[in-house]
């Protein structure tokens, strides 16, 4: 019963963020094993024509005791594989506002993207990166690893092949050095 009830209520949570924020949020599956991580297959979040964000397997190991204390984090680890993220901002509207106190409770502990492609898009400016792999924890360093990095905008068009640095992530905030 209650693998069943954890996976309806992320469902539900999904189906509310949808449709509070303006987005379009579709899923293939989701499970719930008991005592494992509950798994997310072909998550999907678009807002026409701003984000596009593709993720075939996202796990989440989630700490249902935190709903009790209202302060701590509901993930405690999040793990993604190639994911697909556009984001594009050209200035006529801008992203919605997310409730911050919620997105705060939901940022995990400790991460690992692995993205295929990761897109950002502003009006003047063009940021990719391919064959990303970014991790964190709160209690170690992680490590941030580019097939490549690709900067366009109108004086500057580069790339970069193969970059490595470290991450941090301390008081739910990442810093990439």
């Amino acid at each position: 019963l209650a693998p069943f009830i954890v996976s309806r209520a992320v469902a539900l949570w999904l189906q509310y963020e949808a449709q509070r924020s303006g987005l379009t949020i579709t899923t293939a599956e989701i499970r719930a094993p008991f005592l494992r991580p509950v798994e997310i297959r072909d998550l999907h979040i678009v807002r026409s024509g701003q984000i596009d964000v593709s993720v075939p397997q996202l796990q989440l190991a989630l700490r249902l005791l935190a709903l009790a204390d209202g302060k701590a984090s509901l993930v405690r680890a999040a793990r993604a594989q190639h994911a697909s993220i556009s984001l594009r901002n050209r200035g006529a509207e801008a992203f919605p506002s997310p409730d911050w106190k919620t997105f705060g409770r939901f940022l995990p502990e400790q991460f690992d993207l692995a993205a295929d492609e990761i897109q950002v898009e502003q009006s003047l400016s063009r940021f990719a990166l391919h064959n990303a792999e970014l991790s964190g924890a709160a209690n170690r360093a992680g490590a941030l690893s580019l097939g490549s990095l690709s900067i366009e905008s109108r004086y500057l068009r580069r790339t970069f092949a193969d970059v490595h640095g470290a991450t941090r992530w301390q008081d739910q905030r990442l810093t990439i050095g």
